[in-house]
């Protein structure tokens, strides 16, 4: 019964290819995915990983720049219920290490620039049994994808863990937050919604798709049916180029993008007339030339992972230094130490309710226990 009462990606890719199946669902360089081809790509992946025989909740480790087959693996891992661990590329070993260490993953997909480290972390860690190098002529990651394609997906709930993303440290170690599909399905809802999104819209991945807000982004303008560019890593230039020449509708932006662009532009001739929203972090006076550079809109925004995503947002300029209005699917309270709630003007602890809040820290029943 459980699975009459869910909907999961693999659900959704599988709309998008009957109702928008034309449409281009991905861009990286010169290579485009429609919508059919990416949940053709996706139900190999799944069927390829099926033959591992990988229980539902087996962790799969992420550790790669951007790449198309994030989205292969959001749709698969959908599909038979198992877990991605997005790791953070830019960790320290010990780091990245400790992840491993936490999650017990099975498997870890990778590119050619980490691929020497995800080795040694195979040869380090017997859960590891296979390495996928994804953007090289790595034959054992063409080969997952089977010749014939998953048609029985694996049951799984909303709050099953879908998603493991590692945050601020306590007590010297990260902390792995739990997501599950229901999570992240309602909070790209939320962001549909209020940027509009729609199949008509083009978003450029510049926001690394290890981190929950590339995640929203990205798995919320397919959610809509619209086009995701994939950028391997933020460059100035390449991304003016892109959002010209694939007239761009929107991107995420965490300091100091905006500034790196806006330098940029001072070097060349671009025109960006597609732009109608960046959102993100930033200063007040790079939002004013931002805004009066490209006649786009910045939004605010407050969120964490532990809220899979944003909790609040609005137009930079609507109410100055506030961090938005709340979501539709949050309640927020502002407490002191002992949980009693504060009047408006207090300063204390954001207190969250509601579907986006997190399933708990992976392995870490008291601290789950504590935080809830």
């Amino acid at each position: 019964m459980k699975d009459l009462h869910s909907l999961t990606f693999f659900d959704i890719y599988e709309k998008n290819a009957l109702y928008n199946g034309k449409a281009c669902a991905l861009c990286r360089d010169d290579e485009t995915t429609t919508y059919s081809d990416l949940f053709l790509q996706t139900a190999r992946l799944a069927g390829g990983l099926n033959k591992l025989n990988l229980p539902p909740g087996t962790r799969i480790a992420v550790l790669c720049k951007n790449h198309p087959v994030f989205f292969h693996l959001f749709g698969a891992a959908s599909a038979l219920n198992l877990t991605l661990v997005m790791i953070n590329r830019r960790l320290s070993r010990d780091e990245i290490h400790y992840i491993i260490e936490d999650t017990s993953p099975a498997l870890i997909f990778t590119d050619k620039e980490m691929s020497d480290q995800a080795r040694s972390l195979t040869a380090s860690f017997s859960c590891l049994s296979h390495c996928y190098v994804v953007d090289g002529n790595d034959k054992n990651f063409s080969n997952l994808y089977d010749d014939s394609p998953l048609k029985t997906i694996v049951p799984c709930s909303p709050s099953d863990p879908f998603v493991i993303i590692h945050t601020a440290a306590m007590l010297g170690k990260p902390r792995g937050a739990v997501l599950g599909q229901g999570n992240l399905i309602l909070s790209n809802q939320q962001i549909i919604k209020a940027f509009g999104l729609d199949e008509t819209k083009t978003y450029l991945n510049i926001l690394p798709l290890f981190h929950i807000m590339g995640i929203n982004l990205g798995l919320g303008i397919l959610q809509a049916g619209g086009k995701n560019i994939i950028q391997e890593k933020f460059n100035p230039e390449e991304t003016l180029d892109l959002i010209q020449e694939q007239k761009v509708n929107l991107f995420g932006s965490f300091p100091p993008i905006l500034s790196n662009l806006l330098d940029a532009m001072e070097d060349g001739d671009y025109d960006l007339t597609s732009l109608t929203l960046a959102a993100g972090l930033e200063m007040p006076d790079t939002v004013k030339k931002w805004e009066a550079a490209t006649a786009s809109k910045f939004w605010t925004m407050y969120g964490q992972t532990e809220t899979s995503g944003l909790i609040s947002f609005t137009e930079y300029f609507t109410k100055p230094g506030s961090a938005g209005a709340i979501s539709p699917l949050a309640n927020i309270k502002i407490a002191d130490d002992a949980d009693t709630f504060l009047p408006a003007g207090k300063t204390g602890e954001i207190l969250v309710k509601g579907p986006l809040v997190f399933q708990g820290y992976w392995n870490a029943d008291e601290l789950n226990a504590h935080t809830f």
